[in-house]
């Protein structure tokens, strides 16, 4: 009852209000889940400590000029601290998941546990080894975008 009536409450502040208050509504409907709960549940899911996730993240970290060590994903995940937006983009790219998945909202593109697997397999290989799948993807009739890029590097 006490969300329904918040509901009507922000509601009707929008229709007197700016845009301002529609988005806040919207964000309240459509987040399903805390940040700091997705960043726990995927870590538990693949079994990935913080000290795991900083080492993931390094990379990432480097190319857009932050710092991402375990104690900044100690602090995300019990929510003493929110990231920074290029630190959520790390944490992302890391993971191999969207920005907005990670924030807790549902997003028509979230990856299955398979595709996950499959993605994380496809970073681990070295870009010879990414020519030969998508060779052998192209064989089979499925178009990479980057196939010219990749295979022209070693064709």
């Amino acid at each position: 009852m006490i969300i329904f009536v918040f509901i009507i409450f922000i509601f009707e502040i929008a229709l007197v209000s700016e845009s301002f208050y529609v988005m806040i509504f919207f964000e309240v409907i459509n987040m399903k889940e805390p940040f700091t709960y997705r960043l726990a549940k995927i870590m538990k899911q693949r079994n990935i400590t913080q000290a795991d996730l900083s080492r993931m993240c390094q990379p990432y970290a480097k190319r857009m000029g932050v710092k991402m060590s375990s104690q900044y994903i100690s602090k995300y995940i019990n929510g003493i601290s929110a990231p920074s937006p290029d630190s959520l983009t790390v944490l992302a790219e890391a993971l191999g998941v969207s920005e907005l998945w990670l924030l807790g909202y549902e997003t028509a593109d979230a990856l299955t546990t398979e595709e996950l697997s499959l993605l994380e397999a496809w970073r681990r290989c070295t870009p010879k080894e990414r020519s030969i799948i998508a060779s052998v993807l192209n064989d089979y009739g499925f178009k990479l975008e980057e196939k010219s890029t990749i295979s022209s590097e070693y064709a």
